[in-house]
């Protein structure tokens, strides 16, 4: 009885809001999908902070999906920069309003999947993503009206908590509805390392439509002709106040990093870091945060190494 009567108390929150008909309680599990939209060209940017014994750091990465195939006749996408779904291959279930990632590892399920998060999960539910490890699980601690961006609608938060001998692990995610993962955070500690990694949305477009602050960082692919060799362009406008382009160009599947750093040589964001297919891409650079004078951005990629120099002046 408790756990229909949260089921009503979200049902009556949906219904206000009218993003669902009333013909049955369980119509909200058909919303489910919506907690992480899947659709080619959904790109979400996210600031990265990282701390541990190694030091410490932060950038933006930018999630990307980047095309759809069928596989076991279910309709994939490609995912690439996405927190615990870096380069992969993920579908969400109409039925089950589950997550699943394409996966031959021992810990798969049937038709070589693995379960990554069940976003139709009510409070308490318990997401045993992996059958060989009874530990890995995740739960859902809480479903909430939530405003960010001022768009109003449900979030869900899920956690996981791990202890092994001298150490342990912990991770947290909020998914949004009609957005998708709006922040992951994780810890993984033992008895000389520690680390922790914080993901927070800071703007995304999602089946076309901008939602947050787009201007900064989101990668653009601007066109699918093969280059024949790296390429890096002279950003535009330069010099500029405070925001400029930089176009660049890979001739193959490629892990590529762009980096900007100051004029003591110290790197001060990392626009992309990410495996990209060949093609090319232009990225915007926001200095809002950053004093006149003189910059530079490198490209790295399988060998090439480029630097160019830019200017800001405000």
């Amino acid at each position: 009885m408790a756990k229909k009567f949260k089921h009503l108390i979200i049902y009556f929150f949906l219904t206000q809001l009218s993003l669902i008909s009333i013909d049955s309680v369980f119509a909200i599990d058909s919303i489910s999908v919506k907690y992480f939209p899947l659709q080619t060209g959904n790109r979400f940017t996210y600031y990265y902070q990282y701390y541990g014994n190694s030091g410490s750091g932060h950038y933006y990465i930018t999630g990307n999906v980047l095309r759809d195939s069928l596989f076991n006749n279910y309709k994939y996408f490609f995912c690439t920069g996405f927190p615990n779904l870096n380069n992969a291959w993920v579908r969400t279930d109409t039925v089950t309003g589950s997550l699943y990632k394409y996966d031959t590892t021992f810990c798969s399920r049937e038709n070589h999947e693995r379960l990554v998060d069940s976003l139709g999960a009510f409070i308490n539910d318990t997401v045993r993503t992996c059958y060989n490890f009874q530990s890995a699980n995740f739960i859902c601690q809480g479903i909430y009206p939530d405003t960010l961006f001022g768009y109003i609608s449900l979030r869900k938060n899920f956690s996981y908590q791990d202890q092994f001998g001298g150490g342990g692990s912990s991770a947290t995610e909020y998914f949004k509805h009609n957005i998708g993962l709006i922040y992951y955070y994780s810890s993984f500690s033992t008895a000389t390392f520690q680390s922790v990694s914080i993901y927070s949305l800071r703007g995304c477009i999602v089946n076309g439509v901008p939602i947050g602050d787009t201007s900064t960082v989101l990668i653009n692919s601007i066109s699918n002709l093969i280059p024949e060799n790296f390429l890096l362009s002279q950003n535009y406008p330069n010099p500029f106040n405070p925001i400029t382009v930089i176009k660049f160009e890979i001739p193959s599947s490629s892990n590529v990093k762009l980096s900007v750093f100051n004029s003591l040589g110290k790197e001060i964001e990392i626009l992309v870091n990410e495996k990209l297919q060949s093609g090319s891409y232009e990225i915007t650079f926001d200095g809002s945060n950053y004093p006149s004078g003189i910059y530079f951005y490198k490209l790295e990629g399988d060998g090439f190494i480029e630097t160019k120099r830019m200017v800001l002046v405000k």
